[in-house]
């Protein structure tokens, strides 16, 4: 991590040696430099010795190597080590979390969550005495702030000092390589591989981790299995207390249960392991939860009196800041402003800060009111409003591009950014050409990030890297029509007539179809913004429709509609890995025919 980011979250992370991201391009950035200069100064000594065979004119105990041949030997020794780790930490597919600590910062309100290191279960956790409990499970509804939370333990941890570890299960994103158990190991273990970085432990440790790179297969993935023996040889080599923070376990897209129990396998086997996991209450987790004796847990509904102190203390902020509402603006309101949010809120985060962006485009004191007194009783009322408001007061032409825009971010497998979204929405007109040309691609949207913001607030978030993405998993189930758990049944009654609900093959195929027109009309030069067009921000969205191509689940399409692509496929340039991997996963050469049904014998060479 960059300088300026160790700047912009101090003190929020770890010093400055502990994992505070896991970008594999830096993996030599911090230990590795004492270890480099460490060497340099070996070399610098030994730079005037001669290594060569020893003179026949000297005795026999001459032989033995010069002390200081045998430190040159050593430096050679220590670098051939340093890219040995080198190679191995970016082996690991790890996932970075920079993004969310920038977020977490800049969202941050301070004194909130401090209560929970005062909770009677969190310091019972927190015991270092023998038997005390390993496992601590906060769980609560969607949008109550548990992600907070964890930011907030992490943080607190931190700065006791020890060993502290952290991954934040995330599906906004389809395709965030934040969903996985096989994720969540490999970040742990390059986390925790950096932290040991100059202690007595940490050559043993990476060994462990050098054996399972060297006994992997180029081409052979790395099981569960394999990486969590891996973990559990190298905590037992620590000997000291580790603190594992896991947020968001519900939104692991694989079985929980089994997680939760191989989680369970590794407490018992390292009795100095901490663990937190944040999560909804789903079934599954309840029930595996429910038989693990060393474990604690914090009910956040049950914890309202905290819970309401937060919010008071966000509402303030908000308040404080707010152009548009205040006391600088509506001093009178204020008050019932405050008591009506924290009423109806029942303790959700995401409820309080959506109700407060409607209301800051209020232009009037009768419109806050009437905002206030048609409050909707659940996040799942609030959506319905949203898009309610956004079908009723949009043009034609707005409401058309807000439901196309929704679209694209609750489906696709791959996050785009705000360039990249806008071509793809230019994108879709190829669709409806035989023989399409760039002179085909929709019109320019003029100001288009102002549209985006305009049309689609408060449902989506730009991020810093300006990744578009759903402002809360919810909203994400809400508009594929899934349940949520603590909220109301999804259903279509609620006005939005089902206008803005995305069915995922049905979506799948409309943006597969979108990619491969957009692809067959490249030539030698892709498609790309040009700079009057882009609004000064080039960042190639073409590399964007290619990838996310390659990432739309061709599984779950028809023979049918896997035979209209392939009809597209015909005109074009079959030379592209990522179209070719997507027709034929995992085939080298497979035939049109047996996906289209259209007797051609033809081959993707």
């Amino acid at each position: 991590m960059a300088s300026s980011d160790d700047e912009i979250l101090t003190p929020y992370i770890e010093a400055s040696n502990k994992p505070t991201g896991c970008s594999p391009d830096a993996a030599a950035a911090t230990g590795e430099r004492s270890f480099r200069q460490a060497i340099k100064g070996i070399q610098q000594g030994s730079s005037d010795i001669r290594l060569g065979p020893p003179s026949r004119k000297r005795g026999r105990q001459d032989n033995k190597r010069h002390p200081l041949q045998q430190t040159a030997n050593t430096a050679q020794e220590m670098e051939i080590e340093l890219k040995d780790r080198e190679k191995t930490l970016k082996w690991f597919s790890c996932s970075s979390f920079e993004t969310e600590l920038r977020e977490f910062v800049k969202k941050w309100v301070p004194e909130t969550c401090k209560w929970v290191g005062t909770h009677q279960e969190y310091k019972k956790w927190d015991d270092t005495s023998a038997g005390a409990p390993q496992f601590l499970w906060i769980f609560g509804k969607p949008g109550c702030g548990k992600t907070f939370l964890s930011h907030s333990i992490r943080q607190r941890l931190s700065q006791e000092g020890g060993i502290v570890l952290y991954f934040y299960f995330n599906s906004k994103q389809n395709d965030s390589g934040k969903q996985s158990a096989n994720a969540f190991y490999q970040t742990i273990i390059y986390q925790l591989l950096k932290a040991l970085e100059g202690t007595a432990t940490s050559a043993e440790c990476y060994s462990v981790a050098h054996e399972l790179r060297r006994n992997t297969g180029a081409n052979t993935s790395i099981t569960n299995e394999r990486l969590l023996s891996t973990l559990k040889d190298i905590l037992l080599k620590i000997g000291t207390r580790v603190n594992i923070v896991i947020d968001a376990l519900d939104e692991c897209k694989e079985d929980n249960q089994e997680f939760v129990e191989s989680s369970v396998s590794l407490c018992r086997d390292i009795p100095s392991l901490k663990v937190v996991i944040t999560s909804r209450p789903e079934l599954n987790i309840v029930d595996r939860f429910t038989k693990i004796s060393s474990e604690i847990n914090i009910r956040l509904d049950f914890s309202k009196t905290e819970s309401n102190h937060d919010i008071d203390l966000y509402i303030e902020q908000r308040l404080q800041n707010s152009k548009t509402l205040g006391d600088k603006m509506f001093p009178e309101m204020t008050k019932e402003i405050r008591e009506k949010l924290r009423k109806k809120a029942g303790g959700l985060f995401l409820y309080v800060r959506l109700m407060l962006d409607l209301l800051e485009q209020q232009a009037t004191e009768e419109g806050i009111r009437n905002g206030l007194e048609s409050l909707p009783e659940t996040l799942v009322g609030i959506y319905q409003n949203i898009i309610q408001k956004i079908e009723k007061n949009a043009s034609k032409d707005l409401g058309e591009m807000a439901r196309r825009v929704l679209r694209w971010v609750a489906a696709a497998q791959r996050p785009l950014t705000i360039d990249g979204l806008m071509m793809a929405l230019r994108a879709e007109k190829l669709k409806a050409k035989e023989n399409p040309t760039i002179s085909d691609l929709g019109p320019f949207i003029p100001n288009y990030r102002e549209r985006l913001w305009q049309i689609c607030f408060p449902l989506l978030e730009v991020l810093e890297d300006d990744t578009v993405q759903v402002i809360h998993v919810s909203l994400k189930q809400y508009l594929l029509g899934q349940n949520i758990s603590g909220q109301e049944p999804v259903t279509t009654t609620g006005g939005d007539r089902g206008y803005f609900r995305y069915n995922p093959p049905e979506e799948h195929l409309e943006l597969a179809l979108t990619c491969v027109a957009y692809l067959s009309v490249q030539k030698l030069k892709p498609i790309g913004l040009s700079e009057i067009e882009s609004d000064g921000n080039v960042n190639k969205p073409e590399v964007g429709l290619i990838d996310l191509l390659r990432r739309i689940p061709s599984h779950e399409l028809t023979n049918e509609e896997v035979g209209v692509l392939c009809v597209r496929n015909s005109r074009m340039d079959r030379s592209l890995p990522s179209v070719r991997g997507w027709f034929f996963p995992g085939a080298e050469c497979e035939t049109l025919e047996v996906l289209s049904g259209t007797g051609s014998t033809e081959k993707l060479d």
